[in-house]
């Protein structure tokens, strides 16, 4: 049987992290991407081989132009399955309509 991938970005926390959480639960291959490598240590310590973190803030981007390749390595050949992005950033600002 064939393990389905998804790559989540922002699986820090929040929709992001209960995105993976299900996703492993389901027996996926998760890749995540987090802004500190602490963050990822919860999902790895349930994932435990199915998961991955990449560390990568949004903003960054050179980071963002060698997540494709990072990708690539962790799937050893196989094909990505689904593409979630999540991961935003906070801009504290007024809102005008």
């Amino acid at each position: 049987m064939t393990i389905r991938s998804i790559l989540i970005t922002g699986v820090s926390s929040g929709i992001g992290f209960a995105a993976a959480r299900r996703f492993l639960d389901l027996g996926w291959r998760v890749i995540g991407t987090v802004r500190k490598p602490d963050d990822a240590d919860q999902l790895r310590e349930f994932g435990r081989e199915n998961f991955s973190p990449i560390v990568l803030d949004v903003t960054d981007h050179e980071r963002i132009a060698d997540l494709a390749g990072e990708v690539a390595q962790l799937l050893d050949g196989k094909p990505l399955d689904v593409l979630c992005n999540d991961a935003g950033t906070i801009v504290p600002a007024a809102t005008a309509y």
